[in-house]
């Protein structure tokens, strides 16, 4: 996995340097997804519409945090955060294109303008194989679906003898096919 890129889409874990807490990605909708989810590009940086709040800020340098310090005589007093998001993600994919900017790679950073230092914690991507067992079942269940089907279609129209020919002739071609 060395060399592998690993791509982040929405749901993909935050941290901030100068927050208290995790934050999350909701990468815009650009008709590209990974695990049914989002995936995410250069521009995807949007305080609160793209980068949820990180807790409360610890930073001087955020005006509501520095009051509150101020007021309390020095004594640092995180406030609520509001991610200061204006420039794009450095570590992206320049060879794959998402809405026709470059791919946002796990090995990101955003910077703050009020200091704290962005990355990806998670990609957000759920496990392969356990997307791939769910694939599937899914196409299991529509395959035995559309077979049901079939058979209450020619149950209605035929004798027994010929509702069991037609199920194991359609079952011979499934595992040959």
């Amino acid at each position: 996995m060395g060399g592998d890129k690993i791509y982040v889409c929405t749901g993909a874990v935050l941290h901030c340097t100068q927050g208290t807490s995790n934050s999350s990605l909701s990468a815009m909708p650009k008709c590209v997804s990974l695990c049914n989810e989002d995936q995410a590009n250069i521009t995807d940086h949007i305080s609160m519409v793209n980068v949820k709040p990180f807790g409360r800020c610890r930073s001087l340098t955020y005006p509501p945090t520095a009051s509150a310090t101020a007021a309390h005589y020095g004594h640092l007093t995180p406030m609520p955060c509001v991610p200061g998001t204006i420039t794009n993600w450095t570590a992206v994919d320049p060879d794959s294109q998402v809405g026709g900017q470059p791919a946002l790679l796990d090995t990101a950073k955003l910077r703050c303008i009020y200091g704290g230092e962005i990355t990806v914690v998670n990609p957000g991507q759920q496990l392969e194989k356990t997307g791939a067992e769910k694939i599937e079942i899914v196409v299991r269940e529509a395959i035995i679906g559309r077979m049901e089907k079939e058979m209450n279609v020619i149950w209605q129209r035929s004798t027994v003898l010929d509702v069991i020919h037609y199920v194991c002739k359609r079952l011979l071609q499934k595992v040959i096919n």
